[in-house]
């Protein structure tokens, strides 16, 4: 039977930035210094490599209140139907002045990332 080696790559801040499978032959003799082996599947939204491990990225945990979120870990960025605003001091007080749904997306390294619906009514 033919085992295939999962591997990673990551960047300086440990984002996977390729993944792939190598054949046994390939694991002995193309070794390249910059991959990681792993024991199961890679998933880079999910996934980050600290310390030569592949790691589970943590879940962030966002507080909210009405239209305030807070305790946003630092530096943060949301993202509102896929434009980027800066969050400021790890909080952020919305005021949407359109009815509708927004997307919200808030990015953090190394969290995973978070997706937030939020309904504005009149």
């Amino acid at each position: 039977m033919n085992y295939n080696v999962p591997y990673a790559e990551a960047d300086e801040q440990g984002r996977i930035v390729s993944w792939g499978e190598l054949s046994p032959h390939s694991f002995l003799h193309q070794i390249n210094p910059n991959y990681v082996f792993a024991t199961g599947s890679i998933s880079p939204a999910l996934q980050y490599v600290k310390a030569g491990v592949i790691r589970e990225r943590p879940i962030m945990a966002i507080r909210r209140d009405g239209m305030r979120f807070y305790e946003l870990p630092q530096p943060c960025e949301v993202w509102i139907n896929g434009r980027s605003y800066p969050v400021e001091n790890g909080e952020l007080e919305l005021d949407l002045p359109q009815p509708g749904i927004y997307t919200l997306r808030f990015v953090a390294w190394p969290f995973q990332d978070a997706d937030i619906q939020l309904e504005v009514t009149a």
